[in-house]
């Protein structure tokens, strides 16, 4: 057997692998199985993290996205203490392997807005190599609103899974 034929069905069988271990992981988050434990729920708001793809190579860009949902009636409005809104973990095995978030915050008042029935897309993060080089595996990234005013010890945010390759 030729060795490329056989190279690229390992890899068309290691793809669909990993895309099979991201559905079973999301199941389980979508179910409450794998939610991790300091994240809060809030009954007016949707936090969702996604990427732009569910599978990289090792030294790709990672385009993240945390976004805000409304499914209520009526615009929300969301009040931060500093001009800080969101934050993304990228974990492997239990251990918080890299901490991103939006910049230098400003100690002043900001607020989001979200109209009814509407998404604002609170932050498009972008993970580099250079930020932290992630070897192959399957990573679990978090993403995190900054805390509000009306819950400043609470957290809210959503996970998503990713796989590394090489």
């Amino acid at each position: 057997m030729d060795i490329s034929l056989w190279n690229a069905s390992v890899q068309r069988k290691l793809y669909a692998l990993a895309l099979l271990v991201i559905a079973v992981l999301t199941v389980l988050v979508a179910v409450g199985l794998a939610v991790p434990y300091f994240l809060g729920r809030r009954n007016d708001i949707i936090i969702e993290i996604s990427t732009d793809k569910p599978v990289y190579r090792v030294n790709e860009v990672i385009q993240i996205f945390l976004k805000i949902i409304n499914p209520t009636n009526s615009t929300i409005v969301l009040h931060f203490s500093s001009s800080h809104h969101a934050e993304y973990e990228i974990i492997q095995n239990r251990n918080v392997v890299y901490y991103g978030s939006d910049g230098v915050a400003l100690e002043i008042l900001t607020q989001i807005t979200i109209p009814a029935h509407e998404m604002v897309i609170v932050q498009d993060f972008q993970h580099k190599p250079q930020d932290y080089f992630l070897k192959s595996g399957v990573y679990m990234i978090h993403g995190l609103l900054a805390p509000l005013m009306d819950a400043p010890n609470k957290h809210y945010g959503d996970s998503a899974f990713i796989v590394v390759s090489s």
